[in-house]
């Protein structure tokens, strides 16, 4: 009861303050609504203050002395009783209150309460960008916009539209503090899709996130520019879920000093080094601050090009194998956003990618003589997958189902379900939407299923874009969308996933039940044999433009590219691969050119051509004439991975 009563008191403390300060705004502006609103905030607040036996507030909140500035100047007897004292810092006290209010996460929802997001937005759009009040009312935003609750709210108000026109304004400009909070607020704000139509905006912005980075990474205390590290590294993680976020930091962020790609990994590496022991005190903005940097680092290892040097370092791997492995931390339990997974399951992630895993034998069910389907979903979509399985009950007598709902086991038990759940199933039918594209587990399931040939059936759940990771796996697939979750499905669309799962089964039933393995660093060759439609015992100088063909394919190379360059032999792919290992950056400006002109101005992804690059680079060595082709990227002094 007392925690109630607690929550009930600063819920009434914050929204009295919010009527105060549309107050404030009214009599600024002369808006009638404004000071009617502020009013009836304020009298709201009493009433629920009464309510709950006002006691002594929380002094962890804030600070005594300022409680009672704020007591005096918005004459809340909850805080002082005394006099209403009006001053000139009426404002800036009240928005330091709600700045220091909304710093605790974990407040954010009772602040959304009495509709603080759009209180703020509304302010936004009234204020001088110049103005001390701009940076105040961008630093509340901010913190609102750490909690999904507060994305949520922030999204249906139009919080990024204004936002970004808030940063637009050009005529003031605004301060760094005030930029730069805002910058990380439309980042939080911002989806995939939305980063890549405006990758000139975000760039600046993952500029100075990697340059507070760098520079707090300096600092005894970790602090930069006003920031503590764990705040870029926070919206690091819910960028890097876009490869496209992730490659501008490590290949051409611009920093001072300027930073590899090798030294921009090795800063996070060095910097989860020092953060390790976060787990063995309790101290809870410490394993926030390591448990960022261990997704940020899963997110790296989810790319080929950079396995290899995180692989080479063995304190690296020992101290994620620690992680990974010991059940015994402290780890203290309190909220974090949805893009960031626990300590436990990004470290194992880590070792999934790097092929650290040891082997699981995923034996298929013999037993059953039906068919067994399995559900990949991300638990923000529980409801909409309720549904699914509901109608996938019904056809108990045509498969099993497979489903992950042991929320409770172990991160390494866990996955080694999954993996056997994988390994068993016929069919794996995805529930896509955006919180599956930004979840690095359900990247982990997917990427798992798609090494191993598994069928995949693609459930869309609304619109939720597009995703780097995936669409190039399932692109020509039957799939099936449904308008959203809805509390009714559309009977239409459940009848066509049903007739496309079966047919989908049908397919595979005359193929031989395989026992499958996790790949461990031992048996990768084995596996890229074993997978691949290419003829690896034929001698390059004979390959066909078929052959050519199959070996772009195999390494993930969509035909739109191949047939733009048109290779008609083995020494052409040479001679073209040698090209590129003396600039490759040039080549990729004029063949986005092409490719636009080519198919009617689609842009051409850098990670696709970094996929066509390595294909080349991976040719059998020429019989003509041997040439090393290397990637290897300068190394910087300010940083190394040993």
């Amino acid at each position: 009861m007392a925690d109630n009563n607690n929550a009930s008191l600063i819920g009434g403390h914050a929204q009295y303050v919010k009527g105060a300060i549309e107050e404030t705004i009214g009599n600024v502006t002369g808006s009638q609504a404004w000071k009617d609103s502020g009013a009836h905030d304020k009298q709201e607040a009493v009433d629920t203050m009464k309510a709950a036996n006002q006691g002594p507030s929380d002094s962890s909140l804030i600070s005594g002395t300022t409680e009672k500035k704020i007591g005096n100047v918005v004459g809340c007897e909850g805080m002082i009783k005394q006099e209403v004292i009006h001053d000139n810092t009426t404002t800036d006290y009240i928005l330091s209150f709600l700045w220091n209010l909304s710093a605790s996460i974990d407040i954010v929802p009772w602040l959304l309460g009495i509709d603080l997001a759009k209180s703020m937005l509304e302010c936004l759009k009234i204020i001088k960008p110049s103005s001390k009040i701009a940076q105040q009312i961008a630093s509340i935003i901010h913190n609102i916009s750490r909690h999904d609750d507060g994305t949520n709210e922030l999204k249906q108000v139009n919080g990024l539209q204004i936002l970004k026109d808030f940063q637009s304004n050009t005529t003031e400009k605004l301060d760094d503090v005030a930029d730069l909070v805002t910058s990380m607020a439309i980042a939080q704000l911002s989806t995939a899709e939305q980063i890549r139509s405006d990758h000139k905006r975000m760039n600046r912005i993952l500029n100075r996130l990697l340059q507070i980075t760098i520079d707090a990474a300096k600092d005894k205390h970790h602090q930069a520019d006003g920031f503590y590290l764990s705040e870029p590294l926070a919206v690091f993680t819910k960028l890097f879920v876009d490869d496209h976020s992730l490659e501008y930091v490590l290949n051409h962020a611009e920093t001072d000093p300027q930073l590899t790609t090798l030294s921009t990994i090795a800063l996070f590496v060095n910097l989860f080094f020092e953060y390790r022991d976060a787990f063995a005190s309790e101290d809870w903005s410490k394993q926030f601050t390591c448990t960022a940097l261990l997704n940020i680092l899963w997110s790296i290892s989810f790319q080929d090009r950079y396995k290899t040097k995180l692989k080479q370092n063995e304190d690296f791997l020992m101290a994620i194998k620690s992680l990974a492995m010991n059940d015994t931390e402290k780890i203290i339990n309190k909220y974090v956003s949805s893009s960031m997974e626990s300590a436990a399951n990004a470290a194992n992630g880590i070792l999934y990618n790097l092929d650290e895993i040891s082997d699981i034998q995923l034996v298929s069910n013999a037993v059953s003589k039906k068919p067994t389907i399995m559900i990949s979903y991300a638990h923000d979509n529980n409801q909409f997958c309720d549904k699914i399985l509901t109608e996938f009950e019904k056809k108990r007598n045509l498969f099993e189902i497979w489903i992950d709902r042991d929320h409770c086991s172990s991160s390494e038990d866990l996955w080694e379900k999954i993996a056997r759940g994988i390994g068993q199933s016929k069919v794996i039918v995805c529930l896509l939407s955006q919180e599956y594209f930004n979840s690095k587990s359900c990247r982990k399931e997917a990427t798992f299923a798609i090494k191993r040939n598994k069928s995949i059936i693609p459930i869309y759940i609304g619109e939720p874009g597009d995703c780097d990771w995936l669409d190039i796996h399932i692109a020509g697939l039957k799939y099936v969308r449904f308008k959203g979750d809805k509390t009714e499905l559309d009977r239409n669309k459940i009848q066509e996933m049903l007739r496309t799962i079966e047919a989908t089964i049908n397919e595979t039933t005359t193929e031989p039940l395989e026992q499958h393995t996790i790949p461990t660093q031992s048996r990768k060759e084995t596996e890229k044999i074993k997978l691949t439609t290419f003829d690896i015992n034929k001698v390059p100088e004979e390959w066909t433009s078929d052959d050519i063909q199959k070996w772009f394919s195999d390494h993930k190379v969509p035909d739109t590219l191949v047939k733009l360059f048109d290779f008609q032999s083995i020494a052409e792919m040479y001679r073209y691969a040698s090209k590129l290992h003396v600039d490759s950056k040039n080549e990729f400006v004029k063949y986005r050119q092409r490719y636009a002109k080519q198919y009617a101005g689609d842009e051409l992804e850098e990670y696709i051509f970094d996929r066509f690059q390595n294909a080349l680079f991976k040719l059998p060595k020429n019989q003509l004439e041997t040439k090393k082709i290397s990637t290897s990227t300068p190394k910087s002094s300010t940083c190394t991975i040993s």
